[in-house]
């Protein structure tokens, strides 16, 4: 009976069904993608895959994202090295070029499955869904076109069907091509996506895919689209420049700006119109495994400074009679000195230019808020009692040596430092940058504490951070942070209207910007390509990726050798990247051309 039956289960058997492997415990292309919950894990991977670039990068990597006129390496600098040598950094066979290379591409593959597979493989959307779905990685994906079209120029077009097997022949498109592919990607997520009062925090929308468009439209020259797809998003009701102080601490001493970069008050749900869009971070979840490292490299390592002090038995002088040196910043307790009232523990790897930190403040160097002591501290106190001048400001009362551009530029142009900066660093002292700070209101456990659970403080009050944790207690943000807020979309519109010849309208849309700050409004005599760039420097300085928007503009050449000290070896050729060497080497059917001067 057993046999007869088995043999008629086998009888009527479909081998070709029977053979065919389908997945019933992990996902695949074919079968990952049927449900809506499906295809929304999919887009949240598109997000993590942004934030990784934005926040995750390697070192280098991220610190040459910044780098031009904005800032230099705090290393690195004696000889020159890394992204204080173009000519060894940026080339086709380093890592740079091809981490961010990769990192877009990687945007755009998955967004292609995700628009490929919504629209031929079975699912079970619905009609909106489905047309939801695809705006969404239409977003990410023409934002990865524009920005490897602000990098490269012209770049290969991907298919949006998977390809069955690997591809060796592609092409690369002109820049402006490369741009028309986001625009087209863009308009499609512009006309779906809900407004931004409509969906939820960290989530792009209708006003963010309308900002990106601007910007692409610009790219293209194409004024009047621009002018009116910007004005689209500054006029939409739910959206506006903060004035008014707001938020958790609005009740602490601060200004509006300090506000908006203060712990939870990034998102729309705290109250602030002017997010347009705010990547995420939610503290001990599984979900968010690192945050922004700013903090540790806009920062200086003031920590490591030394000053003329005494030691434990109150000498002086060494038994050589040399002056003993202690640190100037130092716990009670033991040498750990970064504390959060100053920032947590940077190390200066990206130190500002002095157009940054001087030139570009001009006469409201005292008067923008963009610059007051709460947003970039100038500055410290000697808290270590050992030290001689405790108490006192260290660059104010002439503790430490200011360590001025100008040696970095004899360095550069290999003039020997002179003596009296003999072992000290730029990366030390300079102006610190406190936006990517919690400055207070750091989790419970960053603090470090005494044998009797009270906080440990140094001498002058300020609270100690720990050394440890994963991400960095001491030097990481661990706070939601902007990927672009309105004060950007005023800027590009100005951008806009001075590339149709509007100088007062540039000018007007620059001064709402300036009136916020409480600096003197910019007349339309000003305003060319250059006023903007320093006023994008102004608003958003180690915010928005520079790189993109000078290479953009192709000015980066051109600003790093007036800005920065160590243009030496920067090239006009530098204005575009180098398509990376191992995608022209792999696309064996087809030639890749690398971009001059590489």
């Amino acid at each position: 009976m057993f046999v007869v039956g088995a043999a008629g289960i086998l009888a009527s058997c479909n081998e070709k069904k029977w053979l065919t492997e389908e997945p019933l415990d992990f996902l695949s292309p074919d079968y990952g993608y049927e449900k809506a919950s499906q295809y929304n894990m999919a887009i949240n991977h598109l997000y993590d895959r942004y934030r990784d670039m934005a926040w995750n990068i390697g070192d280098d990597q991220r610190q040459s994202l910044w780098w031009g006129d904005l800032s230099y390496g705090g290393y690195d600098w004696n000889p020159p090295a890394k992204y204080n040598n173009w000519a060894a950094w940026l080339i086709p066979t380093a890592g740079l070029a091809s981490d961010v290379w990769h990192r877009l591409y990687t945007i755009i593959g998955d967004a292609n499955r995700i628009i490929w597979s919504a629209d031929n493989v079975p699912n079970e959307l619905t009609d909106a869904d489905k047309a939801m779905i695809k705006a969404e990685a239409s977003f990410f994906r023409g934002l990865a076109y524009a920005r490897l079209g602000n990098l490269y120029g012209g770049v290969p077009i991907a298919q949006v069907e998977p390809p069955s097997s690997p591809k060796e022949d592609y092409v690369r498109s002109t820049r402006a091509e490369t741009y028309g592919q986001a625009r087209t990607d863009l308009e499609t997520a512009a006309a779906v996506l809900p407004d931004i009062d409509k969906t939820d925090d960290g989530r792009v929308s209708k006003q963010m895919a309308q900002h990106m468009l601007g910007e692409v439209y610009i790219a293209l020259a194409m004024w009047d689209e621009a002018i009116t797809t910007l004005g689209a998003v500054i006029d939409y009701p739910a959206m506006g420049l903060m004035t008014e102080r707001f938020g958790t601490r609005a009740g602490e001493p601060g200004d509006v700006y300090w506000d908006l970069f203060r712990l939870n008050n990034q998102n729309r749900s705290s109250g602030n119109r002017e997010s347009l869009w705010v990547l995420q971070y939610d503290y001990q979840s599984k979900g968010s495994t690192y945050s922004l490292a700013h903090s540790r490299q806009v920062v200086p390592g003031y920590w490591s400074a030394t000053v003329a002090g005494k030691n434990a038995a109150g000498e002086t002088h060494d038994a050589n009679g040399n002056r003993i040196k202690v640190p100037a910043f130092r716990n009670t307790v033991n040498a750990d000195g970064w504390t959060a009232e100053k920032g947590g523990r940077g190390i200066g790897s990206m130190r500002g230019t002095e157009h940054f930190f001087t030139s570009i403040w001009g006469e409201d160097f005292d008067r923008d808020i963009r610059n007051s002591s709460y947003n970039i501290q100038r500055d410290f106190r000697i808290d270590n009692p050992a030290a001689d001048g405790y108490g006192e400001w260290i660059l104010a009362d002439g503790w430490y040596p200011r360590f001025p551009q100008s040696v970095n530029e004899g360095v550069a142009n290999g003039v020997a430092i002179p003596a009296e900066y003999a072992g000290i660093e730029p990366r030390i002292m300079f102006p610190s940058v406190q936006k990517f700070s919690r400055t207070g209101n750091y989790p419970t456990e960053a603090y470090v504490r005494n044998s009797d659970g009270s906080l440990r403080v140094t001498a002058l009050g300020e609270h100690i951070l720990s050394n440890s944790g994963s991400p960095n207690l001491s030097y990481t943000s661990l706070k939601d942070e902007y990927a672009f807020r309105l004060a950007e979309t005023y800027l590009l519109r100005a951008e806009a209207h001075l590339g149709k010849g509007q100088a007062d309208l540039a000018a007007a849309d620059i001064n709402a910007l300036r009136g916020r700050a409480g600096a003197t409004p910019a007349t339309a005599a000003q305003i060319d390509i250059d006023y903007i760039l320093d006023e994008r420097m102004r608003e958003l300085y180690y915010e928005e990726i520079r790189i993109f928007t000078l290479c953009r503009l192709g000015k980066f050449v051109e600003r790093t050798k007036r800005y920065n000290p160590f243009h030496g070896s920067i090239r006009d050729h530098h204005n575009l990247w180098p398509i990376p060497f191992n995608e022209i080497q792999r696309n064996i059917l087809a030639p890749i051309e690398q971009n001059p001067g590489y």
